[in-house]
């Protein structure tokens, strides 16, 4: 993301190439789990599932998606990006710290939301709340469309919802210290 946000196209093709070739060892490895194989090769030290390979195959599009947008490819950022998140919702939410960094469904609903797609940014962000409801970062970019929207109503609500969200993560954070 850094490289993305810096525009440098190097280091983003680089962190894409090294994610699909090392998915699609795992991959590989994955499907080759029933084959004997002689001595040492093949042995792991830690166990992947394809679970590991999902959740790899969609930060390797939404990588894909932005070094498309930098490019100045819409269309194809366009398409990368609803493909992880489709591949994303498609996964079975996983309990503890996420593996993706940014949700797709955020990271989509985002872009459309900067590329004036306001309606389907809307229903991105709903999926992203749907997985993880009151997630700031989602409950901001649906109040970001709706505003770009003159969507009063929807404004109003999701002002309210990300008041009540914050006063809660304050109360939590102060208990803390």
């Amino acid at each position: 993301m850094k490289s993305y946000h810096q525009k440098n196209m190097g280091p983003l093709e680089e962190q894409i190439n090294s994610l699909e070739k090392e998915r699609l060892k795992v991959s590989l490895q994955l499907e080759n789990k029933g084959i004997a194989l002689c001595s040492s090769v093949g042995r792991e030290t830690q166990k992947a599932n394809q679970l590991d390979v999902d959740q790899a195959h969609v930060m390797e599009m939404e990588l894909r998606g932005l070094a498309a947008d930098l490019k100045g490819n819409k269309q194809e950022a366009s398409d990368w990006l609803r493909k992880a998140s489709e591949l994303e919702q498609g996964i079975s939410y996983s309990y503890g710290p996420p593996s993706i960094v940014k949700p797709s469904f955020e990271l989509y609903g985002e872009w459309l939301v900067e590329n004036g797609r306001f309606e389907e940014a809307l229903a991105q962000f709903d999926l992203s709340l749907k997985r993880a409801p009151n997630r700031i970062l989602s409950l901001k970019g649906k109040l970001a469309a709706a505003k770009a929207m003159n969507n009063a109503a929807l404004q109003n609500e999701l002002q309210n919802l990300l008041q009540k969200a914050l006063q809660k993560a304050d109360r939590k954070t102060t208990a803390t210290l």
